[in-house]
C-alpha cells in the first residue's frame, strides 16, 4: 500500500469537518460557556461548540466537560485534533500544538528569511 492509502485509510474514519449543528443554539451552551471561561478557557464559545458537537450524550458530555474543567487539553478530551481541515486521531500523552503550526504548513514559517527552506517534524514515544 502507497503513502496515500495508507493516509486514506488512517483517516477514513475521522470525517474532515464537524458534523453539523443544529438550527437552534443548545439551551445550555451559555451555561457551558461559562463554566468553560471560569475554568480559564480562553475561547470557551469554540470549545463549547466542540464538545456540543463531539458528545453522544448528555452524560459523555458531563465527563468531557469535567476533563476539560480538570485541565486535559481539549484534544485529549476530544479524542482528536484539527489538522489543515482533517480530524487526526489523539492519544493521551500526544502532545498536540496550537494552531499557527497548521497554518504555517505548506509555507515557510513567520522566522524564515528569504531562499530555500524546509521542514522537519520529529516524533518520539514520552519516557
Amino acid at each position: 500500500m502507497g503513502m496515500q492509502e495508507s493516509r486514506k485509510a488512517l483517516m477514513s474514519d475521522f470525517p474532515s469537518a464537524p458534523p453539523a449543528r443544529p438550527a437552534e443554539p443548545d439551551p445550555g451552551e451559555p451555561a457551558l460557556v461559562a463554566r468553560l471561561r471560569q475554568a480559564g478557557c480562553v475561547f470557551a464559545e469554540d470549545e463549547a461548540r466542540l464538545l456540543l458537537d463531539t458528545a453522544d450524550t448528555p452524560a459523555e458530555l458531563a465527563a468531557m466537560v469535567d476533563r476539560r474543567i480538570a485541565g486535559l487539553p481539549l484534544e485529549h478530551v476530544l479524542g482528536w485534533a484539527e489538522f489543515c481541515g482533517l480530524r487526526i486521531a489523539v492519544d493521551p500523552g500526544v502532545s498536540c500544538p496550537g494552531a499557527a503550526p497548521s497554518s504555517w504548513y505548506g509555507r515557510p514559517p513567520p522566522w524564515a528569511g528569504p531562499g530555500p527552506w524546509s521542514s522537519t517534524c520529529a516524533a518520539a514515544p514520552a519516557p
